[in-house]
């Protein structure tokens, strides 16, 4: 595995760690997004990534430019600043800005095979994966873990009282820091509605998508994930039994075995990428 931070279009480096496939050719591409309050290194998901590069797939992991970390702090809240400006926009440019650094000269370049990056996302981070795939033809295939399908949960009376106050608060539960988040956000979604509208997206995405969620999700119920596959044409949805948000996992994770539910997740994964 191997660091790297490249300069982001929206403002804030982009951080992400590639590790290697062990096969001796070119291999395609996994870029994984984290979800809402989350990080590359957030739980098992690094350990998830080193087992999908042995089973044959360059994996990146990437951290948003603006997802409340720095380069210096990759797994802490520090920048609570950049979380509250962060938008919709800014995550799909991220996005955009590692598929070009893909495409460029760089060091890993000999290994990869460019016709082959796919998308694997978490909750929130899925609709951003979607909404990448939908306007990138350089995304091969997308899959989901738990990925949501809305963005915006937020009622008129909340939405007028956000912009009457300028911000709003999420409270992380792990961290008991109050996340901040500007009305900059509503508007970006507001002035894109159709293009961040994951329901929308999905009626016209041309790329096989695979949805993974899991049974007993108690943040991204299981109906939406339903409710995406029967609007998706080129989906397939996969129900993880008895799982919850995070797929059995947590932060710290230390474990050296990936959680059960995160296993069989793997399982459908490699089988979705390899076709």
């Amino acid at each position: 595995m191997k660091s790297f931070k490249i300069s982001g279009n929206s403002g804030l480096p982009i951080t992400f760690d590639f590790h290697f496939s062990d096969s001796k050719s070119e291999a395609p591409v996994i870029v994984f997004l984290h979800g809402f309050k989350g990080f590359k290194d957030w739980g098992q998901w690094p350990l998830m990534a080193k087992v999908l590069s042995d089973k044959g797939f360059n994996v990146l992991r990437m951290n948003f430019s603006h997802n409340g970390t720095t380069p210096e702090t990759p797994i802490d809240f520090t920048d609570l600043e950049a979380f509250g400006n962060n938008t919709f926009s800014k995550e799909v440019q991220d996005v955009t800005d590692v598929l070009d650094w893909l495409h460029s000269e760089n060091e890993i370049s000999s290994g990869i095979d460019l016709s082959k990056i796919h998308l694997l996302a978490h909750s929130r981070g899925g609709a951003i994966a979607l909404v990448s795939a939908n306007e990138d033809p350089r995304v091969s295939r997308v899959a989901t873990l738990s990925g949501v399908g809305d963005l915006v949960r937020f009622s008129e009376k909340e939405l007028a009282f956000w912009k009457q106050k300028g911000v709003a608060f999420s409270m992380n539960g792990r961290t008991q820091q109050q996340m901040p988040m500007y009305y900059s956000l509503a508007e970006d979604y507001l002035a894109n509605e159709d293009r961040f509208a994951p329901q929308k997206v999905v009626q016209s995405l041309t790329q096989p998508y695979l949805i993974i969620h899991a049974e007993n999700d108690e943040t991204v119920l299981l109906h939406e994930a339903e409710q995406m596959n029967r609007l998706g044409g080129s989906s397939t949805l996969v129900v993880i039994k008895d799982a919850n948000h995070a797929f059995g996992g947590g932060h710290p994770f230390e474990k050296h075995v990936l959680p059960e539910h995160t296993q069989k997740s793997v399982f459908h994964i490699v089988e979705f990428f390899n076709r």
